[in-house]
């Protein structure tokens, strides 16, 4: 009997690649070489991946970026006359951190198999951007867990959270010091412009019963319906869905911690510093994925492929509100500069239970749960606005500064000859300086007030229109009152007390 076409196409093609992970039964995570190596092997099965280098690390790794859609495309105009969106699934930012790596190959293939054999995906709905490693000089320092990520159940080896210049890659997203960011930006957030960004990490925080964590931005400056829709509709809505279809507990990201002598949920911070909130600037939806360190490898990497998978499935759904409400707006008059944690609901938490006497354990899932009714500090709001100008003026010899903005997609435009302008100027009162450094920078804080004036602005300097596509960007890189712009990153040097702010604000 002849075998079937089925059967005889499976002796000769050659089987899916598996990941470290699953070959080892969750002992190991893989290598950059062996990331690589998976892709690749897509690849020459016919996948519908493209697969791209868009820069280098700072030790001379490639830095990968895989394109999956079917049918391909090269750019994002190309995808959006498809009338698709853009997603972008970002893992290993954080090296120890190391299930989303693992769970983004697994989807990468899974997607691949489905459209091999014709059945619906989510390739019919979207282009999806996959960065598996992004952290890749961090993932070959491999040492024992106990030094790279103490308290998480596995694997025994992992590599760093920093990069090799030492940064937190998710504390560099304003200042884009690292080749990694600004690969970034030159190759995934300017030409391509996600509707959506997924940054996959780990918590090693409190004691709890859910499977997972999650948060959408807290800058608050984010327009104001897309924010309404990223934080109070699609994760409740993914969180809804993984607990009627898996039993799946989930919650915002956080760790119960005492405030007003109160125990209270607090969530990480508003600056844009982290990826989450950056892609709020750019108009985005932002979801942070915080797999449970104290849970083992591989319920992680379940947890994880389970919870992107479910927000790929509800942003597939509802493309078509989402492609609306990213579309340019006016921007308001008016928009945050300083920023208080706030409560966003009270609503019982599920924390570990010890009986008298137990000693807290550092890893394994907690034998007992108890429901802490407290409130819930998920968001932030406005303590301090500033007026929204039509344009900024800087004098040009803030190369550095200028460089960048370029790199965040800004406009830059020089002034060739004198322009008489009715500005806002800000007069330094107080130049505080971080003692410390953060990141290799002593961050700067500056206080002051704003009068109205007509300046000439004369040839040499350059002007940064505010406009509805990237206005929170340029926004949060210039007002003076900010903390997490150019002058708090040292972009502008050190202006100090009694002096003027260099950049000007043109009034509409």
């Amino acid at each position: 009997m002849l075998p079937t076409l089925a059967a005889a196409l499976a002796l000769v093609s050659p089987a899916w690649p598996q990941t470290r992970a699953e070959i080892s039964g969750y002992t190991e995570t893989s290598t950059y070489a062996e990331t690589m190596a998976f892709m690749n092997q897509l690849v020459k099965m016919g996948a519908p991946i493209q697969l791209r280098t868009i820069g280098q690390s700072p030790e001379g790794r490639p830095i990968p970026l895989a394109i999956m859609a079917h049918p391909m495309v090269e750019n994002a105009a190309q995808a959006r006359r498809q009338g698709k969106l853009v997603v972008y699934l970002q893992a290993n930012i954080h090296a120890g951190e190391v299930e989303g790596k693992e769970a983004t190959l697994m989807i990468m293939r899974r997607i691949s198999q489905q459209v091999r054999a014709g059945r619906p995906n989510l390739l019919n709905h979207m282009v999806i951007l996959v960065n598996p490693i992004y952290n890749a000089d961090g993932n070959e320092k491999f040492a024992s867990q106990s030094v790279n990520r103490p308290g998480q159940d596995g694997p025994e080896r992992v590599g760093t959270r920093a990069n090799a210049q030492g940064f937190d890659l998710n504390r560099d997203c304003i200042k884009a010091a690292s080749p990694e960011m600004r690969a970034a930006l030159d190759s995934v957030y300017v030409p391509w412009d996600p509707d959506v960004t997924l940054d996959l990490h780990t918590t090693n925080g409190t004691r709890h019963g859910y499977e997972l964590t999650y948060a959408p931005p807290t800058l608050p400056t984010m327009p104001e319906a897309l924010l309404a829709y990223n934080r109070d509709v699609l994760m409740p809505g993914v969180r809804a869905q993984l607990k009627a279809d898996r039993g799946w507990e989930l919650f915002d990201y956080g760790n119960a911690v005492t405030r007003n002598n109160q125990m209270v949920w607090e969530t990480f911070g508003y600056e844009a510093r982290y990826v989450t909130n950056y892609v709020a600037l750019r108009r985005s939806i932002g979801i942070l994925s915080e797999a449970i360190s104290f849970h083992n490898f591989r319920d992680r990497t379940v947890a994880t492929d389970g919870f992107v998978t479910s927000c790929l499935e509800r942003v597939a759904r509802d493309r078509a509100l989402i492609q609306r409400l990213r579309r340019p707006a006016p921007l308001p008059a008016e928009m945050g500069v300083r920023f208080n944690l706030a409560v966003g609901r009270t609503e019982p938490v599920l924390l570990e239970k010890l009986a008298p006497g137990q000693a807290r354990p550092a890893t394994g899932r907690p034998a007992a749960i108890e429901a802490i009714t407290m409130p819930v500090y998920d968001r932030f709001t406005t303590v301090r606005t500033a007026r929204v100008p039509a344009a900024y003026y800087l004098p040009g010899r803030y190369l550095s500064a200028i460089r960048l903005m370029r790199r965040h997609g800004l406009t830059v435009e020089p002034i060739t000859s004198p322009i008489n302008q009715t500005v806002e100027t800000f007069a330094i009162s107080e130049f505080r300086q971080a003692a410390r450094p953060f990141q290799g920078v002593r961050l700067i804080t500056l206080e002051g007030t704003f009068a109205r004036q007509t300046r000439t602005i004369p040839a040499g300097w350059v002007r940064v229109p505010v406009t509805p596509e990237t206005g929170h960007l340029a926004f949060h890189l210039l007002e003076p009152e900010g903390t997490d712009g150019l002058v708090t990153w040292g972009f502008l040097g050190e202006p100090g007390q009694g002096t003027e702010f260099p950049v000007l604000k043109a009034m509409p």
